[in-house]
C-alpha cells in the first residue's frame, strides 16, 4: 500500500504544480504520469541490475529528490523575492519528476514483486488478484477520506 509522500506527490502534483506557479498546471500533471510510465518499464530490469542495488538508488534518489522539491517550494512560494527566483519553477518541476522517477526504479514496483515470490505457480494469479484488490482498495479509501477532510476544511 503506497502510503508515504509518493502517493501525496501522485494525489496532490497539480495543485502541487499550482502553487509553484505553474501556467499549465495539468501539463505539467501529465508530465508526471508519463515519467512515472517510462521508469515503470525501468523497473523490468530489476533483475539484470540486481534488486538491492535498484532499490538502495531508488530510496536515495527519492530522498535527494524530496530535500529539492522542499527547498524549491519553499524558497518559491515562501518568501516575497518570488521573482527573482522564477527559475525554482523549473526546479521544483524537476525535483518532482525526479521523485517519481526515482519511486518507479525503488520502491514502486515492490508489492508486485513480493506477491510474485512469495507463491507458487499455482496460486499466484489468485494471489495477485487479491493483493491488487486490496492495494488499490486501500489507496481509493485512502483518497476518498482525504478528499472528504479536505472539504470540511
Amino acid at each position: 500500500i503506497c502510503v508515504c509522500l509518493a502517493c501525496q506527490v501522485f494525489y496532490y502534483s497539480t495543485r502541487i504544480f499550482e502553487k509553484a506557479g505553474v501556467e499549465q498546471p495539468v501539463y505539467a500533471t501529465i508530465g508526471a504520469g508519463v515519467v512515472n510510465t517510462a521508469f515503470t518499464v525501468v523497473s523490468f530490469v530489476v533483475e539484470h541490475a540486481g534488486r538491492r542495488s535498484l532499490h538502495l538508488l531508488g530510496l536515495l534518489g527519492m530522498a535527494g529528490s524530496a530535500v529539492l522539491m522542499t527547498i524549491a517550494l519553499a524558497l518559491l512560494v515562501g518568501f516575497s523575492f518570488v521573482d527573482q527566483l522564477k527559475w525554482m519553477l523549473y526546479l521544483s518541476i524537476v525535483a518532482i519528476f525526479s521523485f517519481v522517477a526515482f519511486f518507479e526504479m525503488g520502491r514502486g514496483p515492490i508489492p508486485w514483486f513480493i506477491v510474485a515470490e512469495l507463491f507458487s505457480q499455482g496460486p499466484r494469479p489468485s494471489a495477485f488478484a487479491v493483493a491488487g484488490f486490496s492495494n488499490w482498495t486501500a489507496n481509493f479509501t485512502k483518497c476518498a477520506r482525504e478528499s472528504l477532510r479536505e472539504k470540511k476544511a
